[in-house]
């Protein structure tokens, strides 16, 4: 286990928000997917799921990253992605990415989730002082960063591992 987070945490470092842009050899789709992955693997939930299912709230506009994460779940067997139009198709879903262009949905998200284990990763600046457990932040031009709202995940009874933590820009 040891040596599986410190594998983790070196994919993590090497998408270093202060070091890799998205003009860089790595699309910002790919450096997303690659962020929304290793958040999940840092995050427990309760009862510890075998399998665990991100559901995507986007539209089209997300294709690159939906076809991303998809790569993500082929090579991680134990990582379901679903896309989802409605709130009510979040039923089952152990996180839920909110693609920036469903910003407007975050609190409809929220709400739908209250009371839940669900981990929610927004791709909004300013998405974790709403309530959203990680989010994206778009820095110095085409850089990302993240957000970590403590509060939030512990309210949902999830833990996330110190070192994640110590990698967000700010923690709530």
């Amino acid at each position: 286990m040891k040596i599986f987070l410190h594998t983790l945490l070196a994919v993590l470092c090497l998408l270093d928000p202060a070091g890799v842009t998205a003009e860089e050899s790595v699309s910002e789709a790919r450096l997303k997917a690659g962020f929304i992955a290793n958040f999940i693997q840092f995050v427990r939930w309760p009862r510890n799921p075998v399998t665990l299912v991100l559901c995507g709230l986007g539209t089209d506009r997300s294709r690159e990253l939906r076809e991303e994460l998809g790569g993500i779940s082929a090579r991680y067997p134990a990582l379901v992605v679903r896309w989802v139009r409605a709130l009510s198709a979040l039923d089952g879903c152990h996180a839920v990415f909110v693609a920036a262009e469903q910003g407007s949905e975050l609190p409809a998200v929220l709400a739908f989730t209250a009371g839940r284990s669900v981990l929610v990763i927004a791709d909004l600046d300013g998405g974790a002082p709403l309530g959203a457990m990680l989010s994206l932040v778009s820095v110095g031009g085409d850089r990302l960063a993240f957000d970590a709202n403590l509060t939030a995940a512990r309210a949902a009874g999830l833990s996330m591992n110190a070192r994640l933590l110590q990698l967000a820009r700010r923690v709530y």
